[in-house]
């Protein structure tokens, strides 16, 4: 089942976020974000739930561009649970947004991902994305 999270599930989020990342998150910093964007009109969070178990995790901003006619969907995070992969969890996932972005009049959904993300390539390809874009970014500390 694929649902609107909750405050209660941060701790199973952030251990799905934490699955993605190639560093320890800061788990404070984490829930004040969570508990920010949670309550935003602009964030949406969902996951997707057996049982008690979350599995998999997505995070959507809307935005709204001056270059755009219609509003822009932004996937910030996908993550499915190591285990649960190649299971249908994250094309479900990616299915229910896209439904969830047609009630809202979103004009396009886009996402970036790591370069040395094959195995994500690959799906996002299959989901229909297409890779137009460059993204750029620059640390500043």
């Amino acid at each position: 089942m694929i649902r609107l999270a909750t405050l209660q599930d941060a701790k199973q989020a952030y251990a799905l976020v934490q699955q993605l990342e190639t560093y320890t998150l800061e788990y404070n910093r984490f829930l004040e974000v969570y508990h920010h964007n949670i309550s935003s009109e602009d964030y949406f969070y969902f996951v997707y739930e057996e049982g008690q178990q979350i599995k998999g995790f997505i995070s959507l901003s809307l935005l709204n561009y001056l270059h755009h006619n219609h509003a822009t969907a932004e996937i910030i995070e996908l993550i499915v649970d190591e285990q649960c992969r190649n299971e249908g969890i994250g094309e479900k996932m990616i299915q229910y947004v896209e439904s969830f972005c047609n009630t809202k009049g979103v004009e396009e959904i886009e996402l970036s991902t790591s370069l040395w993300r094959k195995d994500a390539h690959r799906f996002y390809k299959r989901m229909g994305f297409e890779n137009n874009h460059y993204t750029f970014t620059k640390k500043l500390f």
